[in-house]
């Protein structure tokens, strides 16, 4: 498939129209179910796994609710194996569409960087990802979220790739 410069720009308006009315849907607030507390993890850090990286190679992350209805998660994965080492680190911006006693429901955006070392070729490119996704947190266990979600992923390593992605995750928040 060939890359005309149309095609590339309209992708390029696509990308930053949705970006801006992201950003923009992003200040307001999430809304709570009537009666409900809602999981408030505002100014909360959780540290554990996630599967987002490449490949869905497991990452340590961190994940930072800045406010209730907002967060940032970080993701450093690696794999050392022979002939196959890969490195990424990647940023997704959560933003919370509802909010319950256990569980957040939420929307994400991110990105990273990749390199991919394969036979004794060098490979670095990015990662975009967009998709929904809940947090469960289980009674008795309040501090413990277990994630589940799935979304759009275009890859740049050597190639371009466009694909559906399943992640999980898992963080205790401290």
């Amino acid at each position: 498939m060939e890359l005309t410069a149309r095609r590339v720009l309209s992708t390029f308006a696509f990308a930053t129209l949705g970006l801006l009315s992201f950003a923009a849907w992003a200040q307001s607030p999430a809304p709570t179910r009537p009666g409900a507390y809602g999981k408030n993890l505002r100014g909360r850090w959780g540290f554990g796994l996630a599967n987002i990286g490449p490949g869905q190679t497991p990452t340590l992350s961190a994940d930072w609710h800045v406010t209730q209805a907002s967060g940032f998660e970080f993701d450093l994965g690696v794999d050392t194996s022979s002939n196959a080492n890969l490195m990424s680190l990647a940023a997704r911006f959560n933003r919370n569409l509802f909010i319950e006693d256990h569980l957040l429901y939420y929307l994400y955006l991110g990105a990273g960087l990749i390199s991919q070392q394969v036979a004794d070729e060098n490979a670095s490119g990015y990662l975009v990802e967009a998709g929904t996704a809940a947090k469960f947190f289980l009674a008795g266990l309040p501090n413990l979220g277990l994630s589940l979600g799935g979304g759009l992923r275009l890859e740049s390593l050597g190639g371009v790739r466009f694909r559906t992605v399943l992640n999980g995750g898992m963080h205790y928040y401290f």
